[in-house]
């Protein structure tokens, strides 16, 4: 039983027990609208569907830009991906090298039913910060645009970050990161290739 499943009982039972003995059929009612809600909220749907199709294993080619008009510096990265906890998230792990240096990380990506909301969160061993980035998304394929915020831990301001994911087929997406400090404008910072490998 997973834990979101165990949640979900213990909040049916705190339900039931709110319940007084002898309720009517309009406080049953209720009780069964609840739990008609949260089991709707806790079924992986078509965004889900969706997010399974990226499992699998990829080359993703990494760009990176220090300066807007300055060229990339360019690297390759393997990644693996699976659907965990029943289909209703997405686990990305990350092996490769960054700036000659070995580099992991692990991503999870999965979507709200009741909030029409994704969530990807990112660490790695390059940095002790937890990278959450959200964004609103309704139709399976569309692009995915999502945003939040970090430090830069080089001069303590807090970086406003976008990514945009376009999905190319079923074997290949395209990912590009933007960021912008203190009102500044956007840039470009990284940009990210992937390609089905199995």
């Amino acid at each position: 039983m997973t834990a979101r499943r165990i949640l979900i009982l213990a909040a049916l039972t705190v339900l039931a027990a709110a319940l007084p003995l002898g309720a009517g059929a309009q406080d049953q009612d209720a009780a069964a609208a609840a739990q008609a809600a949260m089991m709707k909220a806790a079924t992986p749907g078509p965004i889900h569907a969706f997010l399974a199709e990226k499992a699998g294993s990829w080359t993703v080619t990494v760009s990176m830009w220090d300066q807007p008009d300055a060229e990339p510096m360019v690297g390759t990265m393997a990644a693996t991906s699976e659907m965990v906890l029943g289909g209703r998230y997405l686990k990305e792990e990350f092996a490769g090298e960054f700036f000659g240096m070995p580099f992991s990380g692990i991503g999870h990506t999965g979507y709200d039913n009741t909030t029409g909301t994704i969530t990807s969160t990112w660490i790695d061993n390059m940095s002790t910060a937890t990278m959450v980035m959200t964004g609103k998304y309704a139709q399976a394929g569309d692009p995915l645009e999502t945003a939040g915020r970090m430090f830069d831990p080089a001069t303590g301001n807090e970086v406003v970050m976008r990514s945009v994911t376009t999905w190319k087929d079923k074997d290949a997406f395209h990912v590009d990161y933007y960021g912008c400090t203190g009102g500044a404008a956007e840039t470009r910072t990284m940009a990210m290739d992937y390609q089905r490998v199995r």
